[in-house]
């Protein structure tokens, strides 16, 4: 966290803040085996990692599911991976609404097992 603090604040670091958005479970298993969450940003000596990021997705077509943001997934045998955005243009970027952070299933406890 201290990393992220110095960036934003512009400071001098001894290293780029390493953050990573998402690690698909399998591939953390198959390097590391069962390793939760937490402790993997601890072995890998990592300054950040997205946890709760939890969106409502449905299927719109057969392995393909759109979340609340309106971007797109493909469900494969690895994991689940983007395969288009909401946003194209500015105008796009203006549309866009904040999702409710106090939602209910925002936050899934389980992640910091």
């Amino acid at each position: 966290m201290e990393r992220f603090l110095a960036a934003l604040e512009l400071r001098e670091l001894d290293r780029v803040p390493l953050y990573e958005l998402k690690i698909n479970a399998p591939v953390v298993e198959k390097i590391l085996g069962y390793v939760p969450l937490l402790d993997l940003v601890e072995r890998l000596d990592m300054d950040g990692l997205t946890v709760g990021k939890y969106v409502k997705m449905r299927e719109v077509a057969p392995g393909i599911l759109r979340d609340e943001w309106g971007i797109f997934y493909k469900v494969g045998t690895a994991g689940i991976y983007s395969i288009e955005g909401p946003i194209k243009t500015k105008q796009d970027v203006e549309k866009l609404k904040p999702l409710d952070p106090d939602a209910p299933y925002r936050l899934d406890p389980q992640v910091l097992r």
